[in-house]
């Protein structure tokens, strides 16, 4: 279960997508005053020790959005941006440099969006105890417990870097099938129980990224901590 603050201007549009956090088993708290006691600098301090995902409603403006983006820069937070319709990659792009991480589009079904949030809250209750100096050390891709499959999925995003590779497409680099209903079903639950597995062995942050309607990518997070000296 995880914590989501819901900044909007008018509650009673969210309705929708606050009664799909809480039926995922999300807490969530919606406010159309943060913007103003923002503005006006009445806010309190870190948000991180109160919730885990910060929602940015689309009745807010690019230049509101852009404010808020700034007083959280440096916080631990995963922002998320409500739109009616994805942007065009380039503008995604552009947002993701100023501080967002995913976009929740008005017409997504329940499963995406739970896909989407696993991928950024925490659902292990314990976490692997590591050192300063092994925090500080990059972990080999092969050092990991995964199977086959969960191994062959992270290689061939290691590979592709930061790009992001379709649900289609990853089907057939993984069971040389097409994606057909059944696979990318499949594909979803891998996704789910990997996650789960690195966040369980210590993997910090949100290893896998899940881009709505383009697919899969590995995060920077993942990048700083795990390197492979497999040829893939």
């Amino acid at each position: 279960m995880g914590q989501i603050l819901f900044i909007t201007k008018c509650i009673e549009r969210e309705r929708f997508l606050e009664g799909a956090f809480r039926q995922l088993g999300h807490e969530v708290f919606l406010s159309d005053q943060f913007l103003t006691l923002h503005i006006k600098r009445d806010t309190v301090a870190s948000l991180t020790d109160f919730f885990k995902i910060i929602v940015l409603s689309e009745t807010l403006t690019n230049q509101e959005v852009l404010l808020l983006l700034k007083s959280f820069k440096g916080q631990s937070l995963s922002i998320f941006r409500e739109v009616e319709r994805l942007p065009t990659k380039k503008e995604q792009q552009l947002w993701t440099e100023r501080g967002i991480n995913e976009w929740l589009v008005k017409d997504m079904m329940l499963e995406e969006i739970r896909e989407m949030l696993d991928g950024y809250i925490d659902s292990s209750k314990e976490r692997q105890i590591f050192t300063e100096e092994e925090e500080n050390e990059k972990r080999s891709l092969s050092s990991l417990a995964l199977n086959s499959t969960q191994l062959r999925f992270l290689q061939i995003l290691y590979r592709e870097h930061d790009q992001i590779i379709s649900r289609e497409k990853m089907c057939e680099l993984l069971w040389e099938r097409p994606g057909n209903a059944s696979n990318l079903s499949q594909l979803s639950c891998l996704v789910k129980l990997l996650r789960k597995k690195l966040n369980d062995q210590g993997v910090e942050g949100e290893s896998i990224l899940t881009v709505w309607g383009q697919g899969y990518r590995l995060s920077d997070t993942f990048f700083k901590q795990i390197t492979t000296e497999i040829k893939i």
